[in-house]
């Protein structure tokens, strides 16, 4: 079975010494299965904002560098702004 997702750490945010093991328990960093479990991380966050984006929005976020995420998902506040930068982002690609 896969991992169980880490549980809640300070700031409404991820214990990211739980999810650091955790995804160390699936693969190397760059790995497609620590990518996937990061994934399936950050989807249920981002999709209680943005439900109607949280796909394409949690797979721009994954193609930032982990090391940059892991910090952002301990702090929820600071991940919902990247979150929505990307979400503008996505907007202005979409208007063209």
């Amino acid at each position: 079975p896969p991992p169980a997702p880490p549980a809640p750490g300070g700031a409404g945010g991820v214990d990211s010494g739980s999810l650091v093991a955790m995804l160390d328990s699936v693969g190397p960093p760059g790995s497609e299965e620590r990518s996937h479990q990061l994934g399936l991380v950050m989807y249920p966050i981002v999709e209680q904002w943005y439900p109607e984006q949280a796909s394409k929005l949690t797979g721009m976020l994954l193609e930032l560098d982990e090391s940059d995420v892991l910090p952002l998902l301990s702090d929820l506040e600071e991940f919902k702004d990247v979150a929505s930068q990307a979400l503008e982002a996505l907007m202005e690609a979409e208007s063209g």
